[in-house]
């Protein structure tokens, strides 16, 4: 079953039953869509939380959203959904790069990193 919840004016997708939390960030220029087909493979053994990132949702006006800004949107999710527990992050393209920053400044609240379809900046 899937519920929904808001996080400052986010739609948090919460589906799936197990101890532990996965929190999927997607990458450009996806939305939470992105997770479906994860979510519906693991949602029996994982809690799977998913969002679309702020500036993201293309029916949306665009607005242009700092990495703090984006950071600070993580916590809330996480403070939201897993108040008390760590979390383990699946980021997809961007969404590393967003998540990465979050594990680096929140550590305490990161379990693990599970990092797919990663962009290679440096070849030439």
């Amino acid at each position: 079953m899937q519920t929904q919840i808001d996080v400052d004016g986010i739609t948090v997708f919460i589906e799936g039953e197990g101890e532990e939390t996965l929190l999927m960030i997607h990458g450009w220029p996806d939305t939470h869509r992105l997770w479906d087909s994860t979510v519906a493979a693991l949602n029996g053994s994982y809690r799977c939380v998913r969002f679309t990132l702020p500036g993201f949702d293309l029916s949306k006006a665009p607005a242009a959203h700092s990495l703090e800004q984006i950071t600070a949107t993580i916590l809330g999710v996480v403070n939201a959904v897993c108040p008390n527990e760590k979390i383990t992050l699946v980021l997809h393209d961007w969404g590393c790069i967003f998540g990465y920053e979050f594990a680096a400044q929140h550590a305490d609240r990161v379990a693990r990193i599970v990092a797919v379809d990663i962009g290679d900046y440096n070849t030439t």
